[in-house]
């Protein structure tokens, strides 16, 4: 071998290296979670003060510092930006529990860091939790951070003993927090009154967390929206679907994949929506008008005349005439002080120009220029208005995809898409297609979907979404940004039949790889299940197995010593620690019974064994039959054959 080639080889090995170790260094991983003594009982329910709960078992408590062993599970399973690890246990074991404390510990780090006056027009203020005594360990480019919550404050350290949190514009180094839980008994905020501080009367923690509102200034938001537990399912599928339209687009348009496994995006039919935008107007004028009043006064008719203006005056184009112009305007007066009044980020440029001759232009410049999640309906029109392709009818996705490939460029960003469907002045109704069992296509409403079906859409276009507009925040200016999400994915497997159980992690990791995500922007994936299907899909390293609010992971391992590939029996029988089998309980007592009599028994008596079990002569062999396992059945044939033969006699 040459001395250029042994150089050669040399520098491609440190380049790996180095590769390898910026990988390793860009990890982020929720660590775990330890309750301490004096905590709210009703906060740790079943849970043991000042254990810790650890979601990684290569990580363990010692002396107050976490320790780190060696890891077993290959640091790009999912992606090299995507970790992923599961809470498993019985109902009523403690896994909701954890993941509420988490909610909590984040929640009074942020009333802590962002103050009283964190709310919005649009999103309630923060309130503590009163008597939280907990702490949170987080791992992010190789470095472990602890959040401790008590009583009197915060304390938020890495592992050298820096501190954090020393205003607002530290949150960004911290992570965002999505939690998804569709169940109808989860985070009712009526069953939190126990935890209200004495100053906050009839406030509650918990609502504060469900508006995304405040521009994710606050680091969580819980999905679906409720209010006093209720949760609007009118609302949350007006919203999905809009999300949904948006990312059937982008799969099909580049990636060439569905949304979904089983239908393909077929055609969009949209209406003019006249009332709802007179409604929004109107609405403006009510709710928000009075606070920009108060920054700058002048009359309900010159605010909504300066508003058109600032945004002709950018947009010449926006002096075109068609027959939905004036809608689009109307939307955009709307829109633009709707953001005002609920962004304080967007106002201050208001406050800023208020003594220029048009006091919306520098707010208007900054909406311009602003990519996110906020102004995405405001470039809709605009993109509208640029080029009015919508009138009211059908558009088959053969029409659609020419006009969106124009459009589009080459960054392929999910944002251009959005930007390019229909404007919010239109309602919406979007069709799909799929194959019948005989090979025939048919057509179907997204509403006309089974449950299950639409959950698995619903779901992954909510999650798609908000790491989306946490990631374009990224990238926008004079705004808090997050690098690292994690998403918490409660009772995930809610109304999917077993073989969507089966490729919903393969799906979701296959659909945030597409979304286009710098890899530097990192996402840890907690999923708290009762799925063999999803535990299949994970090692047993990134699993935390509860029993009675104790952590029994080493006792599961005595039984189970692997969760990833596993079969379906071992996984139920001793991850979700089933008590007697892994077959229903009639089927179990019946077989048990037959099995307990005749095989235990030398002096089998036939009929007492009738007497004792109501099975009797005449059908004891139909209940041979009904058995499915093949070795227990010939077992009894066996057995019982020549019993009943010689009864029969």
């Amino acid at each position: 071998m040459t001395r250029t080639n042994c150089l050669f080889i040399t520098i491609y090995r440190i380049n790996l290296l180095k590769q390898m170790t910026k990988e390793r260094m860009e990890t982020f991983k929720i660590i775990g979670v330890r309750p301490l003594k004096g905590c709210n009982k009703h906060v740790i329910k079943n849970l043991r003060p000042d254990v810790f709960y650890a979601f990684y078992n290569n990580y363990e408590l010692k002396d107050g510092k976490v320790i780190k062993g060696e890891q077993q599970v290959p640091d790009n399973l999912y992606a090299s930006n995507i970790s992923l690890h599961a809470i498993v246990g019985m109902n009523g074991s403690g896994k909701s529990t954890i993941v509420e404390l988490i909610i909590r510990i984040i929640n009074n780090l942020s009333f802590y860091i962002l103050g009283e006056q964190s709310g919005t027009y649009a999103a309630e203020p923060l309130v503590p939790v009163k008597r939280l005594k907990a702490e949170l360990y987080y791992e992010k480019d190789n470095v472990i951070y602890k959040i401790a919550i008590s009583n009197e404050g915060f304390s938020w350290t890495d592992e050298y003993g820096n501190i954090m949190g020393h205003n607002s514009d530290d949150l960004q180094s911290l992570f965002y927090t999505i939690v998804i839980n569709y169940s109808h008994y989860a985070y009712n905020s009526l069953e939190y009154q126990s935890e209200i501080m004495g100053r906050y009367k009839k406030k509650f923690w918990i609502e504060a967390l469900f508006h995304k509102n405040d521009g994710y200034r606050t680091p969580i938001v819980l999905n679906p929206f409720r209010e006093r537990g209720n949760i609007d399912i009118n609302v949350e599928t007006e919203l999905a679907e809009q999300r949904s339209i948006a990312f059937f687009s982008y799969f099909k348009l580049y990636h060439s994949i569905s949304f979904h496994p089983d239908y393909d995006i077929k055609s969009f039919v949209i209406k003019l929506d006249k009332d709802g935008v007179s409604q929004k107007v109107k609405h403006a004028m009510k709710n928000y008008y009075p606070c920009l009043a108060k920054i700058k006064d002048m009359s309900k008719e010159d605010m909504e005349k300066l508003i058109k203006e600032a945004w002709i005056k950018r947009f010449p184009f926006l002096n075109g005439n068609n027959e939905y112009s004036e809608y689009c305007y109307q939307y955009l007066v709307y829109k633009t002080m709707s953001i005002l009044v609920k962004y304080s980020f967007f106002q201050v440029y208001f406050k800023e120009g208020s003594k220029q001759e048009n006091p919306f232009g520098k707010a208007v410049d900054m909406l311009k220029k602003d990519r996110s999640h906020i102004t995405l309906k405001i470039h809709q029109i605009l993109y509208y208005l640029e080029e009015p392709y919508y009138h009211e009818g059908r558009y088959y996705w053969s029409d659609l995809e020419p006009f969106l490939k124009k459009r589009s460029d080459s960054s392929v960003q999910i944002d251009k898409i959005m930007y390019l469907l229909p404007p919010p002045i239109f309602k919406t109704s979007f069709y799909l297609s799929y194959r019948t069992d005989k090979g025939q296509l048919g057509v179907v409403n997204i509403t006309d979907l089974s449950s299950g079906e639409r959950q698995l859409v619903y779901s992954m276009s909510s999650i798609l979404y908000h790491v989306h507009n946490i990631y374009t925040i990224k990238n926008a200016e004079n705004r808090k940004s997050y690098n690292c999400v994690q998403i918490v994915l409660e009772e995930i497997e809610q109304y999917y039949h077993p073989e969507y159980q089966r490729i919903l992690i393969a799906t979701l990791i296959e659909y945030l790889n597409k979304l286009n995500i710098d890899k530097n922007f990192r996402i840890d994936i907690l999923l708290v299940t009762h799925s063999p299907f999803v535990l299949s899909d994970i090692p047993m390293e990134n699993i935390l197995f509860l029993e009675q609010g104790k952590p029994v992971t080493s006792k599961v391992k005595k039984e189970l010593t692997e969760s990833f590939g596993a079969n379906m029996y071992d996984l139920l029988r001793f991850s979700f620690f089933l008590k007697e089998s892994a077959i229903g309980k009639v089927s179990y007592e019946v077989i048990n019974s037959l099995m307990t009599k005749i095989m235990n028994d030398t002096s089998f008596d036939v009929s007492y064994f009738y007497e004792q079990t109501q099975i009797n002569h005449g059908n004891l062999d139909k209940y041979v039959k009904l058995v499915g396992d093949t070795f227990l059945k010939n077992i009894l044939d066996k057995k019982l054959g020549n019993n009943v033969s010689t009864e029969n006699n």
